[in-house]
């Protein structure tokens, strides 16, 4: 069994790593630049302001960022439904026959 689990390792682990690269680092740096006054994505960390929870106040405060909330929310809802609904027809289509 040993001998099985170092050859799942050693397939698994590329792939891993690249998920970890790919997916992981950028959603950690942006949710670690969010708590920072940045001119430009590609600025030194050196110039870098913490700020803290500022950047969500001015952003919860914003009445277009609730108005696309209240957008996302819709096309989530409405887009649920639709596709709830052609699947349970589907679904019948197929199991009736």
């Amino acid at each position: 069994m040993k001998k099985n689990s170092a050859i799942l390792f050693a397939f698994i682990s590329p792939a891993a790593i690249l998920f970890l690269l790919v997916f992981l680092y950028p959603i950690l740096r942006t949710l670690c630049m969010s708590f920072f006054k940045i001119d430009g994505v590609t600025d030194a960390f050196s110039k870098w302001q913490f700020v803290g929870l500022e950047n969500y106040q001015k952003l919860l405060s914003t009445t277009l960022f609730r108005i696309s909330m209240g957008n996302l929310f819709r096309i989530w809802a409405l887009g649920g439904i639709l596709v709830l609904s052609l699947s349970l027809l589907f679904a019948v289509i197929i199991t009736s026959g």
